[in-house]
């Protein structure tokens, strides 16, 4: 009898964060059937709250909304609509170059818009509220799905908590990309996990048609594939899907060199049009460079020194480090809080500390977020910027 090559699990196939005792048996499909049904009324009943709570008491903001005209939208809607949604739905409504800069909001998320809600504003708007819940649904169930698996499912919950209460997750709700790119990224990473490599490809292209930060994807994934690949877990030939996961940042570049002249036309915009100052501007003080090289050090030292508690793996470090990297390299400093919404190691992290430090201390901090969280929205619905 010839013997069969067994493939070694990932870590987080094992055990739990402490590795002394085996992970929890997956749940039967009735079983994951309801626990995805539980997460899905969590998150209708924080949109719910979010909606019903704030939505009457939106008010045009001295900052509002700017270009877009929002006529016959009722404020229990048209609240979610601030600032760059602005952009998202003059592009899914009339196409790019109507506005200055348009070309830094990629075209996935205005696409998806314009053939839901039929290329009105209102239908514009009603569209990406359905599908932000949706997209939310779906990456908190695979959230939960990865943590509990990782490290248990208390530390599971916590993950979701934590998501749901950061103090900026209300852009989750907005008419922003920040749910539809963490279910792709979600969704990616669990498709490389399970060596499912055209799957991640793909996701991975839609990811990078929706944002920039779309390459941390393919990164994650070409980070899982090269882990596989050692060890004996891929054919041959499998590599050849890696570069379909820059097919939307590449389609992109073409179609902006093509109607532009300039395939790079996203990136200058940040600096030309939005002021952005990154660390690779021309003339850039020296001080400031450093400033932000050793900010990043920092960043990489601090991570490096959590997974001694929080083991993550490696190409989620990588996929952590590499988001930093990008708000640094890119100067988007003002919408960094964003841009934490969708590391979702930190909510890993986050749901593993929950279960392990004093109760006392973890309601004080859930309690203090919370009041971030309805402080921000707030701020937010009434149209005063909230990066």
């Amino acid at each position: 009898m010839s013997a069969k090559r067994i493939r070694a699990p990932e870590p987080d196939e094992l055990t739990p964060a402490g590795g002394s005792s085996p992970r929890p048996r997956a749940l039967p499909p009735a079983g994951q059937l309801r626990t995805a049904a539980v997460l899905a009324l969590v998150v209708l009943v924080w949109r719910g709250g979010l909606l019903l709570i704030f939505g009457p008491l939106a008010a045009r903001g001295p900052y509002s909304r700017g270009h877009l005209i929002l006529g016959g939208i009722p404020h229990i809607l048209s609240a979610w609509a601030q600032w760059d949604s602005g952009n998202y739905l003059s592009i899914a409504q009339q196409g790019y170059g109507h506005i200055p800069g348009d070309v830094a909001f990629f075209p996935l998320f205005p696409l998806v818009l314009r053939i839901l809600g039929g290329g009105t504003v209102a239908g514009g708007v009603v569209a990406a509220l359905i599908l932000n819940t949706v997209a939310l649904i779906g990456a908190i169930i695979l959230l939960y799905q990865a943590a509990s698996r990782q490290f248990g499912p208390r530390a599971g919950r916590w993950a979701v908590a934590a998501m749901l209460l950061v103090p900026t997750a209300f852009f989750f709700g907005a008419v922003y990309t920040e749910a539809t790119f963490l279910l792709l990224a979600l969704a990616a990473r669990e498709a490389a996990i399970r060596r499912h490599f055209l799957v991640a490809s793909l996701l991975a292209a839609l990811a990078t048609a929706s944002r920039f930060p779309g390459v941390l994807v393919w990164i994650l994934e070409v980070a899982d594939w090269w882990e596989a690949r050692r060890a004996g877990e891929v054919r041959p030939l499998t590599w050849l899907w890696l570069p379909l996961g820059l097919a939307g940042l590449v389609g992109y570049a073409v179609w902006l060199q093509v109607n532009f002249g300039d395939a790079l036309a996203f990136n200058r915009v940040e600096t030309t049009v939005f002021g952005h100052v990154s660390l690779l501007t021309p003339g850039r003080h020296p001080i400031l460079v450093l400033r932000d090289i050793l900010g990043f050090a920092a960043v990489t030292a601090a991570v490096l020194f959590l997974r001694r508690w929080i083991p993550w793996r490696r190409a989620d470090v990588l996929f952590l480090l590499c988001s930093v990297g990008v708000v640094i390299l890119s100067g988007g400093f003002r919408s960094s809080g964003r841009y934490l919404l969708v590391m979702y190691p930190l909510y890993f992290g986050a749901g593993l500390l929950a279960t392990r430090l004093p109760r006392p201390l973890v309601a004080a901090l859930t309690a203090a977020s919370t009041l971030g969280l309805l402080f921000l929205t707030f701020r937010f619905t009434h149209g005063y910027w909230v990066g």
